[in-house]
């Protein structure tokens, strides 16, 4: 049995607003630290996302309203290096359609560190795009 929780219940409401039997494919990706001081975190994350979307994929990903719908694979990450400001700009670049950085990603995944989900919540609520932060503050979970 696989636990679902609050990813999935974002992706069934995204999903909901697809057109009917319309097979889709949801992008995630973001900055996470691949190296610098949150890199054992970083990799964690990495590998807990990785994990989930495979094995959503082998069971034919989410059912949904409008259809299944299943995960871009590999997923989207960039090296943040443990920089809050990097962190910003690599996620600014992956969500602004004018950049030659854009991922049109779907939803992003969370860094390492309350000090840099802050300003990766900021990017992510400019652009409209849902951020799930997987290591921050009780203060940033509020905001």
């Amino acid at each position: 049995m696989i636990t679902v929780g609050l990813p999935v219940l974002a992706f069934a409401w995204w999903g909901s607003l697809l057109p009917s039997a319309w097979a889709c494919e949801i992008r995630l990706g973001g900055a996470l630290a691949a190296t610098g001081k949150y890199t054992s975190y970083g990799q964690q994350v990495k590998n807990g996302w990785t994990i989930w979307a495979e094995r959503l994929n082998e069971k034919g990903g989410l059912n949904l309203p409008s259809g299944p719908c299943t995960i871009a694979m590999p997923l989207d990450l960039r090296d943040d290096q443990s920089s809050a400001t990097l962190s910003s700009e690599i996620l600014e670049g992956m969500l602004n359609v004018s950049s030659p950085e854009y991922a049109a990603l779907d939803f992003v995944l969370g860094p390492a560190s309350s000090g840099i989900t802050l300003g990766n919540s900021i990017v992510a609520e400019r652009h409209q795009r849902i951020l799930f932060a997987t290591g921050a503050s009780e203060t940033l979970y509020n905001r």
